[in-house]
């Protein structure tokens, strides 16, 4: 016995996607500008969170942290645009929105294992871990969009492997949020 999707009616295979037509009345896709626009949001909180100066007045570096993160929602603005890019047809190589999620999220990965060592210097044990644990999601997420893009046609498991990374990511931020920043209650508190 076989799982078999298929794409309508047709016998078609299913051509798996990025990111999904949602229109409304304009030709504009809902879900790629929502996708640029909430990192542009968050890269704009960080770099106005205090003052959007990075150095003090002797020169030396500050909010590091603030940098990491900026850098991760760069990643991901200049995904959502390439991504748009591609959704009107424009000249982009083939298969770059592919590739470049791949690379927003190994770096992902990457900048949030050194976020962890440095924000975790001064942090208790149950923080480093916190902030370790969604790593292997991350590179998980990477190496299934990579493979989706290879298989190309027809290949369900990676693009339902990457939904189920990436749902268990966002839940990840969501409980680490009351882990990390709810110190004095706990749910019987609420």
């Amino acid at each position: 016995m076989s799982l078999c999707l298929q794409a309508g009616c047709d016998s078609s295979k299913h051509k798996p996607r990025l990111s999904y037509p949602t229109r409304i009345k304009w030709d504009l896709p809902v879900e790629i500008v929502c996708k640029t626009l909430f990192p542009i949001g968050g890269f704009l909180a960080e770099l106005f969170d205090g003052s959007p100066h990075f150095y003090d007045w002797q020169g030396n570096f500050t909010k590091l942290v603030y940098m990491q993160h900026m850098t991760i929602y760069g990643m991901f603005i200049l995904h959502g645009i390439i991504d748009l890019l591609d959704f009107y047809r424009l000249p982009v190589i083939k298969g770059m929105n592919y590739m470049s999620v791949v690379l927003c999220f190994i770096w992902y990965g990457i900048a949030f294992y050194f976020h962890s060592q440095t924000h975790g210097l001064d942090k208790e044990p149950l923080e480093i871990i916190i902030h370790l644990l969604p790593i292997f999601l991350m590179f998980g997420c990477a190496l299934a969009i990579f493979v989706e893009y290879v298989k190309g046609e027809g290949a369900i498991w990676p693009q339902l492997i990457r939904t189920f990374l990436v749902l268990n990511l966002g839940t990840w931020f969501t409980n680490a949020a009351f882990v990390l920043y709810v110190h004095d209650r706990f749910p019987d508190d609420f």
